[in-house]
């Protein structure tokens, strides 16, 4: 669970810094996810303690098949439903 909560944070995060990838009127929305997805996290680390794994690295290209995951806002929003799925789904 933490894994996948590091993984949406991490991809929120990125999202917010990209300059010019998510449109103003969606701003908020995803600035509220990307607070929601650290809450997760914080909630996990404390809940776990010293069982808690450390931050991995990610890379939201699909090894290259996704080049523009932060630079195309579709690209964005198709893989951000893909992780919103599989969370609720675990």
């Amino acid at each position: 669970a933490l894994l996948l909560e590091y993984l949406e944070y991490e991809f929120y995060d990125r999202a917010n810094n990209s300059p010019g990838l998510v449109p103003n009127e969606y701003k908020l929305a995803f600035e509220y996810l990307r607070r929601h997805e650290e809450l997760h996290v914080k909630l996990l680390k404390t809940v776990l303690g010293p069982k808690a794994i450390a931050k991995p690295g990610f890379d939201f290209s699909a090894k290259g098949l996704l080049p523009d995951t932060f630079t195309n806002f579709q690209t964005f929003t198709a893989v951000s439903q893909a992780f919103e799925d599989t969370g609720v789904r675990a």
